[in-house]
């Protein structure tokens, strides 16, 4: 199926695709230590709203407020998914 876009870029990502996080890092790729601060997908809201959820089955009151970076929401997933899972 063809991708739009510069052949060389869609062959790099491409390859990025099959590699972890700590490999990118190493490559140059992603910097680990630098907080996203992209705005948040429609895929991302909706893990946000999985959260929520999360939340309201342990009745726990999380407030998530505005989350606008994906550094905010990743924060706040995971929150969410340590404390559901704590028996």
């Amino acid at each position: 199926m063809p991708v739009p876009g510069d052949p060389a870029e869609v062959q790099a990502q491409r390859a990025l695709l099959r590699i972890d996080a700590q490999e990118k890092s190493r490559q140059g790729a992603v910097d680990l230590t630098k907080k996203s601060e992209q705005p948040l997908s429609v895929f991302q809201q909706a893990l946000v709203g999985a959260a929520g959820q999360l939340n309201r089955a342990r009745n726990r009151q999380a407030v998530a407020g505005v989350l606008q970076t994906e550094h905010e929401a990743a924060l706040h997933i995971y929150d969410s998914l340590a404390h559901f899972l704590e028996r």
